[in-house]
């Protein structure tokens, strides 16, 4: 009998041990976002194997102005094709993700730079998609539908880019290849742009225009002319340390510090001109307020 139960208590045992603890629903967000970038890795790679291996095995991709491509190997061999006639790095960027049981959605916006021909002049282009995810049995998450829509380089922003003066430097090519991580528009006298003690993962540039600098609900200081906002932040990942707010209505350039950070990473020429830029930029305002602490001292 003593051996019987010791039996029971062990069988008791092993099928605690195999039963795993289900699947939070944090859990299904963080596997679906890691989809998303292992497609921009496997595109910065040119590689359709890679790619493939996201693929739900019934998985239709629906290119603009192209037919349906249906199931895994054909979108590979679709990839394949591509990244064998031209550089084609995809960048998904993150966004709301809805969980459906064994079904999510993920939408959001998206760059891509194309890069052919002997001179392999980048071509950007920027959309949104909308991706549908599947549920397998082993609990991975795997795309099995995707659209999205696209439109050219905006010349308006290639036109702004070229006025900047931390990217001087670059040449009109490199310029090109930042416009994944810019938007210009116009910001409205009034506006404020950037909050104390938040962390808003962007750069501002103010192209020509007045912004007022404000900290605990004092004037600091007023800026004028062309300058950058947030470039601390963006060098010290901490949050932004005072609230801006626009005087004089401008044209502005945001700059999205996570894809700006992979484009320095693929780049390393523009990561090093940025970079420098940067680092002149913070010295000169360090020396400046040197200056003028010694001269309040005296």
């Amino acid at each position: 009998m003593k051996s019987k139960g010791l039996f029971i208590i062990s069988a008791l045992i092993i099928i605690l041990l195999s039963v795993h603890e289900p699947i939070s629903a944090q859990d299904d967000l963080e596997a679906i976002d890691q989809v998303r970038m292992d497609f921009n890795a496997a595109s910065s790679e040119s590689d359709a194997e890679a790619l493939a291996e996201l693929l739900d095995i019934d998985a239709v991709w629906m290119p603009p102005g192209h037919e349906p491509v249906v199931g895994r190997e054909a979108i590979k061999a679709y990839y394949a094709k591509r990244f064998a006639e031209q550089r084609s790095d995809i960048r998904l960027h993150p966004g709301p993700i809805q969980l459906m049981e064994e079904r999510a959605e993920l939408h959001s916006s998206f760059s891509r730079i194309d890069a052919a021909g002997s001179d392999h002049s980048p071509h950007i282009f920027s959309g949104n998609y909308m991706w549908i995810l599947k549920k397998q049995e082993d609990n991975t998450w795997k795309v099995t539908r995707d659209i999205w829509n696209e439109v050219p380089e905006n010349a308006e922003l290639s036109n702004a880019l070229d006025l900047v003066e931390i990217f001087s430097g670059l040449t009109a090519a490199e310029r090109k290849i930042l416009k994944p991580a810019a938007d210009l528009r116009l910001a409205k006298a009034g506006e404020q742009i950037t909050e104390q003690g938040t962390s808003p993962g962007k750069m501002f540039i103010i192209m020509d225009g007045k912004a007022g600098v404000w900290r605990e609900g004092n004037l600091v200081t007023t800026l004028s002319g062309q300058f950058i906002i947030g470039e601390t932040e963006f060098l010290n990942k901490l949050p932004m340390f005072v609230d801006v707010i626009i005087q004089d209505e401008t044209e502005l350039i945001v700059l999205d510090n996570e894809v700006l950070t992979g484009l320095m990473e693929k780049h390393p020429r523009i990561g090093y001109v940025i970079m420098h830029e940067l680092a002149v930029m913070e010295a000169l305002r360090l020396r400046e307020t040197t200056i003028s602490s010694f001269s309040s001292a005296q």
